[in-house]
């Protein structure tokens, strides 16, 4: 395998392979961890996003901009690839991260001399998933607060759809914008406690 091919492989497996970890413990333990691609990781990340809403593919203003911005970057991954597929006359296999493989195949195999071209795009694709994964981990989480009924609908407990399939969680969730409290939302009736004296009157009704 030249130096060319071996850079391009590297970059797609970042993208599309999860890999194995050896985190050493402070009582001289280890554990081997398995890392996902940085695409699942992506996905996965969103799907936090999501969880903050019920599950509820909701409007654009409603995703903190982090949300968007990688959202924009899977989608100009996922749109490119398919293009550059499409121009080889090469039918996309089921998934992005297939599809990412696929086309690398073609170019190692079929374009020798465009090889340094695509280990920059591929590079590039697997940097730029990075630095909005590293965005995520500085950013506070969704809360959900457990064994608090909503004080709207009485509702204690919701089911929403993960990648993992349906799951029973808390109804009532404080989401984060840009670092702080952006408001406390029931995921069963929809209803808002902003962030102030709404969120103070929540925590009064819940204490009570």
């Amino acid at each position: 395998m030249s130096e060319a091919t071996s850079a391009v492989w590297i970059a797609v497996d970042l993208l599309t392979k999860q890999s194995h970890r050896t985190i050493h413990h402070d009582d001289g333990s280890r554990t081997d961890a398995v890392v996902p691609s940085l695409w699942d990781q992506a996905t996965g990340a969103l799907q936090i996003g999501l969880e903050s809403t019920g599950g509820s593919r909701g409007p654009l203003c409603e995703r903190s901009p982090v949300d968007v911005d990688l959202m924009e970057v899977r989608s100009i991954i996922a749109g490119t690839t398919v293009h550059e597929l499409a121009t080889r006359r090469l039918k996309p296999r089921p998934t992005v991260p297939r599809q990412l493989r696929q086309l690398a195949t073609h170019v190692i195999g079929h374009e020798p001399a465009e090889l340094w071209w695509w280990e920059y795009r591929f590079s590039s694709w697997a940097h730029m998933l990075s630095t909005y994964l590293h965005t995520y981990d500085r950013q506070p989480q969704p809360v959900r607060l457990r064994n608090s009924p909503c004080p709207h609908c009485d509702v204690r407990q919701v089911r929403i759809e993960t990648e993992d399939g349906p799951r029973v969680v808390p109804a009532l969730v404080i989401d984060f914008r840009d670092g702080y409290v952006r408001a406390a939302e029931c995921s069963a009736c929809g209803f808002l406690w902003w962030r102030g004296q709404d969120l103070e009157r929540l925590a009064e009704l819940l204490a009570g």
